[in-house]
């Protein structure tokens, strides 16, 4: 009923939904059918966030297949785009006057790696430096620069970001500085998860005089695991 209410219920969809393409799930590897997207529909989910470390878990094929069921039911997607230009492009919707920008990003792909082609679809990657190395992705500077460029599109920009340690009950310290800097260049809200523990929420006021927030953590909100 809160989705709902809602007039964009978000959530991030960490699986991805490839019944064509499937090579089965087991742990760590996760696939879901048609009906997980129906069902969040259903239940006033408008936009997902398709940028985390699972996202290629059923192949380059299973991705593809994902946003392609995403768009044939009508659910926009932040983080990932037809090209690597495109994915990092904000979702911009609208209500009550007001423009709302969504930018998925995700600092882990288990291991898997962007195309080198920079036209073919990408997943927006923030890797930690020296903890991914060799996968193609972008920089705090790119990064910055994409938030900057999305913020003058919209009236108030979220960010949605996987990142962070499984299972700590606070962030990495690294972690609170890039907050700040992406709250600094224009961010109003940023989405954390991957922890699947609850994070502290900061409040944190911009040099520009904005008052913004961070959930560093929200957890799980619909699982199968024991967490």
């Amino acid at each position: 009923s809160v989705f709902e209410k809602a007039d964009f219920g978000f959530v991030n969809l960490e699986t991805p939904v490839s019944p064509e393409h499937t090579h089965g799930s087991k742990p760590f590897m996760f696939d879901a059918p048609i009906a997980l997207i129906d069902a969040l529909k259903a239940n006033g989910i408008k936009i997902v966030s398709f940028a985390n470390n699972h996202v290629m878990d059923q192949g380059w094929p299973g991705f593809t297949e994902t946003r392609e069921h995403l768009r044939a039911e009508g659910l926009l997607f932040a983080g990932s785009g037809d090209t690597a230009q495109t994915a990092w492009q904000p979702v911009i919707v609208e209500a009550n006057g007001i423009k709302v920008g969504w930018l998925g990003m995700t600092r882990w792909l288990n291991g898997n790696r962007n195309p080198d082609s920079q036209d073919q679809p990408h997943v927006n990657f923030f890797p930690y430096p020296g903890e991914s190395p060799g996968a193609p992705g972008m920089d705090e500077a790119g990064v910055l620069e994409a938030i900057k460029k999305a913020r003058a599109q919209c009236d108030l920009l979220v960010v949605s970001i996987h990142w962070g340690i499984e299972y700590a009950p606070a962030p990495r310290p690294e972690d609170v500085e890039t907050a700040h800097k992406m709250l600094d260049a224009g961010v109003s809200v940023i989405v954390g998860h991957h922890p699947h523990v609850l994070q502290p929420t900061e409040t944190y006021r911009t040099a520009d005089g904005r008052n913004t927030v961070i959930f560093y953590s929200l957890g799980n909100f619909l699982s199968n695991r024991s967490e």
